[in-house]
């Protein structure tokens, strides 16, 4: 199902945040929190982007998140 044009901005969106913090020391939960100030929420769809620009299981973000 080809993705609607909100939902390529919205992950549009979380890829620059990912980006932009990657490199800190610890990336996780700032990155998450820049994504929580810029939806007002973390979508579940953020949760495998997160994961692969990390290179970490979906659980450990799924962990962290909840």
């Amino acid at each position: 199902m080809p993705m609607q044009p909100a939902s390529t901005e919205i992950a549009s969106r979380i890829a620059a945040i990912i980006e932009e913090l990657k490199d800190l020391e610890g990336p996780l939960l700032p990155i998450l929190h820049g994504i929580q100030e810029e939806f007002g929420h973390v979508p579940q769809a953020a949760l495998p982007v997160i994961a692969d620009g990390l290179n970490l299981s979906r659980a450990e973000v799924h962990g962290v998140v909840t």
